[in-house]
């Protein structure tokens, strides 16, 4: 048994005579790795030098030693951007320069859930579409100092599809450069269904007048995936007070009264 034991032992030690790190090239004589970590018994280092692993996101820096770096793998992720080119069909009678407008309305949104809905004016092309993602629209358009952005929910007034609330006064100022002017709202649906969102541009001459140059309307769905938590978080109490409570009062009577006749039954 014990010659046995001195066997297994002897074969753990040798096979704990290789240490394996994760990249690299091999210790020099002063017992010291390429990484600068200590080898003191000067023990044979294995690395796994040809293993590569592609990353599937950027690396934009990294500590790790130089030797290890040459091996990782740049991917660079650009956001997807989709321009739908739209014609400008509303006439003018202005002379003023062309333009650009570019906007993002979601088609699909779910009740109760807040969106942003983004336009942006320009005299240039420059910089209109930076840090815009997704499925945008893009029209050229008559371009003043002064212009005016409007959203418009074209439900009736009785029954709105949408909660509008601007971030930003309707009237802004477009520069002659390559800035540019944006618009925003945020917007929630507040019942499902299929509805019309409008965009409706203006320019301002004589700070009074003003002349509709664009006008474009997107069709937009809301689902009901949030509508009967809604519900329920804003009715609690009624729903409470009308339904739960008299079916408990109805269910306690009802088993008392069974509880009754099952003592009677017993009784007789």
């Amino acid at each position: 048994m014990r010659l046995i034991l001195l066997i297994l032992i002897s074969i753990l030690l040798t096979s704990c005579g290789t240490v394996q790190y994760g990249m690299g090239s091999g210790s020099d004589e002063s017992g010291v790795g390429s990484f600068g970590v200590e080898n003191p018994d000067n023990l044979d280092v294995v690395y796994a030098k040809d293993v590569v692993i592609e990353p599937s996101y950027m690396i934009i820096g990294s500590s790790l030693p130089e030797n290890m770096v040459e091996t990782a793998l740049t991917v660079e992720e650009t956001p997807t951007i989709i321009i739908e080119e739209v014609e400008n069909n509303h006439s003018t009678t202005s002379t003023n320069q062309g333009g650009n407008v570019v906007y993002k309305i979601p088609t699909e949104m779910t009740v109760r859930s807040t969106y942003q809905v983004i336009v942006r004016i320009s005299k240039s092309k420059v910089r209109i579409y930076d840090n815009l993602n997704g499925a945008v629209k893009s029209s050229i358009i008559t371009v003043t100092q002064t212009m005016e952005v409007n959203l418009i929910d074209s439900s009736p007034s009785d029954n709105k599809m949408f909660d509008i609330v601007p971030n930003n006064k309707g009237v802004q100022l477009v520069e002659d450069n390559e800035e540019v002017t944006q618009w925003t709202w945020d917007i929630t649906p507040v019942r499902s269904g299929t509805s019309k969102l409008k965009v409706v541009i203006s320019i301002i001459r004589d700070g009074v007048a003003k002349e509709t140059v664009y006008e474009d309307t997107v069709v937009v769905r809301a689902d009901v995936t949030k509508t009967v938590p809604f519900f329920i978080s804003k009715y609690w109490q009624w729903i409470f007070s009308t339904l739960i409570i008299p079916i408990i009062i109805w269910y306690y009577k009802r088993k008392k009264k069974k509880d009754e006749e099952k003592k009677d039954e017993n009784i007789n």
